[in-house]
């Protein structure tokens, strides 16, 4: 039989769409209001996570650290607990460091140039219970 034949026959429309499983008026408005909630949703999620990255950015300005100073490249401020590596990649200055951080190959030294007795080392030692893998300056000139 053919549709036109089959649409002609009185109940065949509403045995079709209950036999499909079709949605009724009422189920089909509780799908538009779910949309409606999870659009309002993310429209509060994304400047939640705009805010709550401003937030983090002000925090860390206000926990910055020690300033770093680059031979060619200027000087930027370090949050705390970063390391040298960490904060040369972040502001995007080359820094050799051929095991990619993990202490293994001695490429990325460094001269601390002030502030050498506020130190704590990696060891969580104050500076003045030496580190044997930190060596202070030979003079006063390689301090400066």
């Amino acid at each position: 039989m053919a549709v036109r034949e089959l649409a002609s026959q009185p109940g065949w429309l509403e045995a079709l769409l209950v036999a499909s499983n079709t949605p009724t008026g009422a189920d089909f408005a509780a799908s538009q209001t779910l949309a409606d909630w999870l659009r309002l949703a993310f429209l509060g999620l994304v400047p939640g996570a705009l805010v709550a990255r401003r937030v983090r950015l002000a925090i860390q300005w206000r926990n910055r650290g020690a300033n770093v100073s680059y031979a060619g490249h200027g000087s930027v401020r370090a949050t705390r607990g970063m390391t040298v590596l960490e904060v040369s990649r972040i502001n995007g200055i080359p820094h050799a460091s051929i095991c990619g951080g993990r202490a293994r190959c001695s490429t990325c030294r460094i001269r601390i140039s002030a502030g050498l007795d506020l130190l704590i080392c990696g060891s969580g030692r104050l500076n003045n219970a030496p580190d044997p893998h930190i060596r202070r300056p030979r003079s006063a000139a390689a301090a400066v």
